[in-house]
């Protein structure tokens, strides 16, 4: 790994950390405002429709100029944002409508921001170390997110909004002050924004994409993984273990923290064991795994232990796998989809994968919500176990030798 990169996932995670502490902090200051979920619900709304909104545009503008420029500009954007809104908390005059105002824009440049940082990487790392690269992202991108809403937290308790905006806006200018230090350069013919047609170059994307199998194998790949894991593993499972289980808030963190804490661990791993990544075995064995380990979490969930400790200790271990398999499965997948993706689309076929995900993820939430509420948590993840195993055994493991193993 050279310099460059490491001055990359440096200003990453930065900006990744002030937005955990931001994610944080303005929730906070609402319902400190208002008291009210109707307040806080109406933001969190709109925020995450001007997400899915602006996202395949801002794949766009990723594309078509220079991805370390767009990583400055918006970092010192994002520090000059933060400071300005410091400034109107200070005064006392931020209200309800200048926050959601704020945080739709602090969406859309932030989206432009991981749209284009996602593009670069295969620009700035040499192709066998991509697997090496993304572990390291998914750590910076890990430990950002523990620490973000932590350090949100503490930094709204003790000082304000407004410092917390204060010390967040100069902490993203250091940030695009040290990307100016990548050594980076920009191949693609200067176009000016109104000479983009974005309907093109959406369906150009789109038609990038749908023509080239491989990269189709290696969406919904994603998408099976992600669309079957997150809702057990981070949307549903409070509820999981609160109903079924027993279990108090203090253990929901717990597990949590868990979860979290095997994410680490097998990006941490994968620096070391990147050879044996690749392997059928590995493959397969990593998303069995993760379907055993849901499995089991299913079978275990509803034990009647009175002592919750040690039901603690019996569910946790199937936790920790799942962060584990999961995030060296989905190294593997990335690593190869950007193999396979030409420099002048990477940001649009990416962004295209991350909504796939978005909204297959959606569609597993409305059905789990669905179901949950008329059966058991044992019945729905064996449910859902059920279908996985299905579609790995009839899609994704022949795929995988078709797309992966033969290349």
């Amino acid at each position: 790994m050279n310099k460059n990169f490491y001055l990359y996932l440096s200003g990453r995670f930065v900006s990744r950390l002030g937005d955990s502490i931001q994610e944080i902090g303005f929730p906070l200051l609402i319902l400190k405002m208002y008291g009210t979920a109707a307040a806080l619900g109406s933001t969190t709304i709109f925020i995450a429709i001007s997400d899915i909104v602006v996202k395949p545009f801002v794949s766009v503008i990723a594309d078509k100029y220079n991805k370390k420029n767009i990583m400055v500009s918006i970092d010192l954007l994002s520090g000059v944002l933060c400071l300005f809104v410091g400034f109107l908390a200070l005064k006392g005059i931020l209200s309800l409508p200048l926050i959601i105002i704020y945080l739709i824009i602090q969406s859309f440049i932030s989206s432009l921001f991981l749209s284009a940082s996602r593009a670069m990487v295969p620009e700035i790392v040499k192709e066998n170390n991509y697997e090496k690269a993304y572990s390291l992202m998914s750590i910076s991108d890990n430990l950002s997110s523990i620490s973000g809403p932590t350090l949100g937290g503490l930094l709204f308790a003790f000082f304000g909004i407004e410092y917390l905006l204060f010390i967040n806006g100069i902490s993203f200018i250091i940030s695009g002050i040290s990307e100016l230090f990548i050594n980076y350069e920009f191949k693609n013919k200067k176009v000016k924004l109104k000479e983009i047609n974005f309907y093109k170059e959406l369906k150009e994307g789109l038609t990038y994409l749908f023509k080239r199998k491989k990269l189709v194998y290696f969406s919904l790949t994603n998408v099976i993984l992600f669309s079957f894991s997150i809702p057990i593993t981070a949307t549903f499972l409070p509820l999981m273990l609160q109903r079924d289980g027993g279990f108090n808030d203090s253990y929901i963190g717990f597990f949590k923290s868990v979860s979290t804490l095997g994410t680490l661990i097998g990006a941490t791993l994968l620096l070391f064991f990147r050879k044996h990544l690749g392997s059928f075995k590995f493959f397969v064995s990593s998303y069995l795994l993760i379907n055993l380990s849901m499995f089991m979490i299913g079978i275990t969930i509803s034990m009647n232990i009175e002592n919750k400790i040690l039901h603690f200790i019996i569910i946790a271990p199937f936790i920790l796998m799942i962060g584990f398999f999961v995030i060296s499965s989905s190294v593997l997948i990335s690593s190869n989809y950007q193999r396979n993706v030409d420099n002048k689309v990477r940001a649009r076929i990416g962004d295209f994968n991350v909504m796939a995900i978005e909204i297959s993820s959606i569609f597993s939430i409305l059905m789990g919500s669905i179901l949950l509420d008329r059966i058991s948590s044992r019945t729905y993840i064996i449910l859902v176990c059920a279908i996985n195993l299905v579609l790995l055994l009839t899609y994704v493991f022949p795929g995988y030798k078709k797309y992966i193993q033969k290349n």
